[in-house]
């Protein structure tokens, strides 16, 4: 199993949680895409920026997988249509409801606190001071919390470096 790879699940969970924040920070961001002077640039631009977010994606389903290859598979395949085709509806509700995205962040957050507290060296080295299910709990909740509290504050200290 792959996810069984010793501190794979830590990295992973790191970078879930980069995922996160990077999410809520570039949210109102204006994007650093810029426009390419011939069609060669604008596809590599695109495949660029679809294999980012397909990183993302299977980083994130694999966390919330938590090592299933049966559902991973099944995230995989459930996310693609949903991505192409509700992309346009999803977009409306994210603009509507903005806090759908700070509640979307923040449960990458929590699920890589999971992912964090179910790697083997991390549980194994963490299991001398706190059982395992506190420690999924706590992962998760400072995981959640983290990824709120990180973009906020980047958020706040861009904006005042905007104003002075």
């Amino acid at each position: 199993e792959l996810l069984g790879v010793p501190l794979l699940k830590a990295a992973g969970s790191l970078l879930l949680l980069l995922v996160a924040i990077k999410l809520l920070i570039d949210e109102t961001e204006p994007s650093d895409v810029k426009a390419k002077p011939n069609l060669w640039g604008a596809v590599m631009s695109i495949i660029m920026a679809d294999a980012v977010m397909s990183l993302d994606n299977v980083i994130a389903i694999a966390a919330a997988a938590r090592g299933s290859a049966r559902l991973i598979i099944f995230g995989l395949v459930l996310s693609v249509p949903i991505v192409m085709f509700g992309a346009g509806f999803l977009l409306k509700a994210l603009e509507r409801f903005p806090l759908l995205v700070w509640a979307g962040a923040a449960l990458l957050g929590w699920v890589s606190g999971e992912m964090m507290a179910s790697d083997v060296i991390v549980s194994d080295y963490l299991s001398n001071y706190i059982d395992h299910q506190a420690l999924e709990r706590s992962l998760s909740a400072i995981g959640a919390s983290g990824v709120v509290i990180s973009a906020f504050v980047i958020k706040l200290l861009r904006r005042q470096r905007g104003n002075s």
